[in-house]
């Protein structure tokens, strides 16, 4: 489940209106949701985990 989670969390097909930026910053409606590299970490330990 935590795998699954992460790996939503770092899909591009985020929902509620999010975007990720080729930076890997969430941006939502009102701005920063996550800073920059955010996705682009999460991917980086997703592929060490698997």
């Amino acid at each position: 489940m935590d795998i699954a989670a992460l790996k939503a969390a770092a899909s591009d097909d985020l929902k509620q209106g999010w975007t990720v930026t080729k930076a890997g910053q969430v941006k939502g409606d009102n701005g920063e949701i996550y800073k920059h590299r955010y996705v682009l970490a999460l991917k980086k330990i997703l592929m060490g985990i698997n």
